[in-house]
């Protein structure tokens, strides 16, 4: 078992002392990063200014004027129903089906104001969004310009 343990740790370090010198001339070969190519990967990459975009995309969706009440409501509703029976104890085995259909309309004309301050609401919270998004991005590009040239400098 130690022997079977010692061979194992002699192959490992082995092995590691062999890729060594291929990492060290892989990073001497690195390709230099410049400043757009830096400040560009690091708003794809930002997790939370994906999380931003993703919210600006919900908040330009919402504000319409379906989702402030706007529009009149559509129902529409269908049934059907089977029965067996008759007389007697058994029943004849008489199939009885019974189907409905149905639609509603529905639609307030005047419910004060509150259609519109909804629709306010929501276009200030779309407005809202999109400065939470401009302010993340400029934030990270600053963090990365602030982070590249204390690299460089």
């Amino acid at each position: 078992m130690i022997r079977k343990l010692a061979t194992a740790v002699v192959w490992v370090l082995g092995l590691s002392a062999a890729l060594i010198p291929a990492v060290s001339l892989s990073q001497s070969n690195a390709e230099v990063l410049s400043v757009e190519a830096a400040v560009e990967e690091a708003v794809e990459r930002n997790h939370q200014l994906r999380i931003n975009r993703k919210k600006l995309n919900i908040a330009e969706r919402n504000a319409t004027y379906g989702n402030a009440d706007f529009y009149p409501e559509l129902n529409a509703q269908i049934s059907q129903e089977h029965m067996v029976g008759g007389s007697g104890f058994f029943g004849s085995g008489n199939i009885f089906t019974n189907t409905s259909a149905g639609i509603q309309l529905d639609w307030i004309l005047f419910a004060g104001m509150g259609r519109f301050a909804m629709y306010d609401r929501l276009k200030l919270q779309r407005q809202r969004q999109r400065i939470d998004n401009k302010a993340a991005v400029e934030e990270t590009i600053a963090e990365v310009l602030s982070q590249f040239y204390r690299v460089v400098l």
